[in-house]
């Protein structure tokens, strides 16, 4: 799963520390991964995650184009 927090009511810190409690409250560690990227544009920082199963085979994959997806969203 990915989840980008909104950005343009300046709130998205908070929604990022919402969905951060509601990860160590339902899941924790035990069974998912939580990635979380920042990148910094003049006019906003865009908060992003990716929540996927620590045994999933194309983990390191999805990980890779989450990073990249990310990182094309400054362009």
């Amino acid at each position: 799963m990915l989840f980008v927090c909104d950005v343009f009511d300046g709130k998205e810190k908070g929604r990022l520390r919402l969905f951060n409690n509601w990860y160590k409250k339902y899941q924790g560690d035990d069974i998912l991964l939580k990635i979380d990227y920042q990148t910094i544009f003049p006019d906003y920082n865009l908060l992003a995650s990716l929540l996927i199963h620590k045994e999933n085979v194309l983990k390191d994959f999805v990980i890779k184009q989450f990073q990249e997806f990310i990182e094309t969203m400054k362009y």
